[in-house]
């Protein structure tokens, strides 16, 4: 009775058993109606989520969505402390061409953001691989 529906009525739900002549055959069609069988399947859920619980799916969203703002913000203080380089240096951040293609100047913000990837800021490493675009990362000319 714990996991029954509202609408179940019958022998074994709303009143007792008190034919025990007709027993097996009371108890084997009551076992085939869908009340009792919704009934079962929840109450083996409760039994599996008790005794092994799974983590909430609000939670493991959080999980990852922490995860994607502390990525964030330790790319965002790379390139804002390249920023604030440049400006003490009272060095332009645009050079002649902002574009990361081999062939023209990628201007000075580019070019220091790229120096620290090479001496080795792992976290300024990844944008400047193939695949990445400046855009996703903080660092294309339109979010300058």
């Amino acid at each position: 009775m714990l996991f029954a529906t509202y609408n179940a009525a019958g022998v074994l739900v709303s009143s007792a058993l008190t034919n025990f002549n007709k027993a097996t055959d009371i108890l084997k069609e009551h076992h085939r109606k869908e009340y009792h069988i919704a009934a079962s399947v929840k109450a083996e859920n409760f039994i599996k989520i008790m005794q092994k619980p799974h983590k909430a799916i609000s939670s493991i969203i959080d999980t990852q969505r922490s995860t994607l703002i502390e990525k964030n913000r330790k790319l965002l203080h790379s390139i804002i402390s390249c920023i604030v380089f440049c400006g003490r240096q009272n060095i332009a951040l645009r050079g002649h061409v902002d574009s990361t293609d081999g062939e023209n100047n990628p201007g000075n913000f580019l070019a220091l953001l790229k120096f620290r990837a090479d001496a080795g800021d792992e976290i300024l490493a990844k944008p400047f691989q193939p695949g990445y675009k400046l855009s996703e990362v903080y660092i294309s000319n339109h979010t300058k």
